[in-house]
């Protein structure tokens, strides 16, 4: 900007009015990373040619995305899931024009009139042209004249719908080891492109991206050979030139990765803290020689403390600062599973201390901080917690 321009600012009128702010389900690297793929297309340019390639992750369901765009209908899968597919996807097909009606030839009673003029009754004036005489070109052809066919092919250029990049998130499908990607284009007019960019986000942060070239194969559907792709420009060549962005539709899980799955590990996960609940205070019971009652409501009051615990790690997932699955990072897990088995270990402790220290420990408490100052005093440790979490930037 021009610094003669600074002096006439002024300030924004949206700053005055409150802004409404919506999460959006997107990886923001999809917009900070450079598009390095190619346009490909297969050696012989056919109309319908499949594209493959393998990519390799480290671990199971990384961070990964990918963008795509094609010359026609786009078939896309990853590890034989359907991404996306001709049904689903916006049609990429492009718009044939109709031809002009052509005229029928006249047949041979039609051109003896023509040719043979009706009897003059009137003399036309002698500056007057002569009619003209028919020839060859003055009967209809049913062939379009090369001018013409220009024309046809002129509009249907102009006709091609310009393609979009679609972005998709296939990081549920990911498998540690190698992975395969297969896209499918079929065209009616032109021959079958196809153009992807992707990443995938490592352990350690960093990205790996991947992206369409010649090292793609590409095996066609009436050939059972694969070759290497051609390359044949790069995002921003012609005839489409810099695509526009855009996210792509959200895959259709199937009902057993929606529903059953989930039940599932919800089940799985109750039947298992419940096993164990039992397991561990019948033990504790038989070791103090004590009712099993006794152990069941001791442990439950022991798991009071990691549910607070881990309610108060579940609420940074609704700041907006914080990314979605910031609490189920690994390390969390491990702490909670940690912790509740090492609070087995409480039930060991001499109860006539643990609970004449405690008593004390309340009465001191009780005589220390009046009852009026204590929903003050926990206002202020959370507002306390809020400036620690965005002084160390915890959720960047």
């Amino acid at each position: 900007m021009q610094e003669q321009i600074w002096p006439n600012a002024r300030r924004a009128s949206i700053l005055e009015h409150r802004l409404h702010t919506t999460r959006v389900d997107t990886n923001p690297l999809l917009l900070q990373l450079p598009l390095s793929g190619k346009w490909i297309t297969a050696e012989n340019a056919r109309r319908e040619a499949v594209f493959s390639t393998s990519v390799s992750a480290e671990r199971a369901r990384p961070q990964t995305w990918i963008q795509v765009a094609s010359s026609g209908r786009l078939d896309l899968l990853v590890n034989g899931k359907l991404i996306t597919g001709a049904t689903a996807s916006q049609l990429k097909e492009t718009k044939i024009p109709r031809l002009p009606k052509l005229t029928p030839e006249p047949s041979e009673k039609e051109k003896i009139e023509m040719a043979t003029p009706p009897p003059a009754v009137v003399r036309p004036p002698q500056n007057a042209k002569p009619p003209p005489s028919p020839g060859p070109s003055a009967s209809p052809s049913a062939t379009a004249t090369p001018g013409y066919s220009a024309s046809i092919y002129e509009s249907m250029a102009t006709s091609l719908q310009k393609p979009t990049l679609d972005a998709y998130d296939i990081s549920y499908w990911i498998k540690k080891g190698q992975n395969k990607i297969v896209a499918a284009v079929r065209n009616d007019q032109d021959p079958a492109s196809f153009l992807a960019s992707g990443f995938m986000v490592r352990k350690d942060g960093s990205t790996r991206g991947f992206e369409t070239n010649r090292d793609w194969r590409v095996g066609d559907q009436q050939s059972a050979q694969n070759q290497h792709a051609v390359e044949t420009g790069s995002n921003g060549s012609a005839p489409w030139g810099y695509l526009t962005q855009q996210l792509g539709k959200p895959v259709n899980l199937s009902d057993f990765d929606a529903v059953a799955k989930p039940f599932a590990v919800i089940l799985l996960t109750i039947v298992g803290t419940i096993a164990l609940w039992l397991l561990a205070s019948r033990f504790v019971a038989a070791a103090r020689n004590e009712p099993l009652r006794h152990a069941l409501a001791r442990d439950a009051l022991f798991h009071a403390p990691i549910a607070v615990g881990l309610l108060f790690l579940l609420l940074p997932r609704y700041d907006f600062r914080f990314p979605i699955d910031w609490p189920f990072q690994p390390k969390f897990v491990a702490l909670a599973v940690v912790a509740l088995l090492a609070v087995r270990l409480l039930h060991f402790v001499p109860r006539r201390r643990t609970t004449g220290d405690l008593s004390a420990r309340i009465r001191q408490i009780k005589n220390t901080v009046s009852a009026d100052a204590l929903p003050y005093l926990l206002l202020a440790t959370i507002i306390g917690l809020g400036f620690a979490f965005r002084y160390n930037d915890y959720g960047a």
